[in-house]
């Protein structure tokens, strides 16, 4: 599955509204576990506004801990995610959804494990189906 930044924030701080939720669903999961690296950028910099370095650090010892596959887009595969975003400007989806969306395709997986339903309920997989995003 493909995990998005809100999920990831929800997961490791116990003190998010979602994160039982979130955690179920990891739980529910044999994985793999895919975050782009566009999506460790934003949470990087949500922890350490929010919480201090102290906080960023202890975020970066977790997920570095083997359980997460980190990822980046490619050079050949920025196209596509340029088309994503044209697909939904109208949405201002922004580069990391279309990432999510790359990557999506890259690991063959309809999964998406995001709070952003706003988004991930309208974008489609590059097959034309919906994604399946967790949790609902």
């Amino acid at each position: 599955m493909i995990v998005d930044t809100s999920a990831l924030l929800a997961f490791l701080d116990r003190l998010e509204e979602a994160h039982q939720s979130v955690c179920a669903a990891v739980d529910a999961s044999d994985g793999p576990f895919v975050v782009s690296e566009m999506v460790l950028a934003e949470l990087d910099y949500l922890v350490l506004s929010r919480y201090g370095v102290a906080a960023e650090l202890k975020m970066l010892e977790a997920l570095a801990d083997g359980s997460w596959t980190i990822e980046s887009l490619t050079a050949d595969e920025l196209p596509t995610a340029t088309t994503v975003v044209t697909r939904y400007r109208d949405l201002e989806i922004g580069l990391t959804d279309a990432t999510n969306v790359v990557l999506a395709h890259r690991f063959r997986t309809p999964t998406i494990l995001t709070l952003d339903h706003r988004h991930f309920d309208v974008l489609r997989q590059m097959n034309g189906r919906p994604f399946e995003v967790l949790p609902r």
